[in-house]
């Protein structure tokens, strides 16, 4: 039946969460053991953000009428039993692999301060705010650019 439960999400979205079918949100650590699954969240995530999980249906919620995605623990689980073993050890290895880069790069914000005239007398100091990315001792701008993480004027702090 279509329409809307309390403004929130479409009755056919209601009628997935009450088959067991869930958004990647709502997917957690507990429920994936409680249904099986041997390996990680983050893999499960992994799997479906790389289009390997894929989802059951969608359906759509809140009152802007987005499109979610709805998965089902079971085919996650049915999905990787099927699986030779050459093939689970190479989504594991590219899981491994990604799960190394995004550690080796951490998210920073700071200032940094910029110089403008000539001469000791005429030169302006401007501290510019920034977001970025640390990877080893670079750090590369949200707008563009990129910064030595060593510099003399420049500070930040990992978030």
């Amino acid at each position: 039946m279509s329409g809307y439960c309390e403004y929130s999400m479409s009755n056919n979205a209601v009628k997935a969460y009450d088959m067991g079918l869930l958004p990647l949100s709502k997917i957690s650590a507990s429920l994936l053991k409680k249904g099986g699954w041997l390996y990680s969240k983050g893999f499960a995530m992994f799997l479906a953000k790389t289009g390997e999980w894929l989802p059951e249906e969608w359906h759509h919620t809140s009152k802007e009428y987005n499109e979610t995605n709805f998965y089902s623990i079971y085919s996650l689980i049915q999905y990787w039993e099927e699986l030779d073993d050459t093939t689970k050890g190479k989504l594991l290895g590219r899981f491994a692999l990604e799960k190394t880069k995004r550690e080796t790069e951490k998210r920073v914000v700071g200032i940094y301060k910029e110089f403008s005239g000539h001469g000791r007398y005429n030169r302006r100091v401007y501290e510019v705010r920034f977001e970025g990315i640390l990877k080893g001792n670079w750090i590369y701008l949200k707008g563009g650019g990129k910064k030595k993480a060593g510099g003399n004027w420049i500070e930040y702090e990992i978030v």
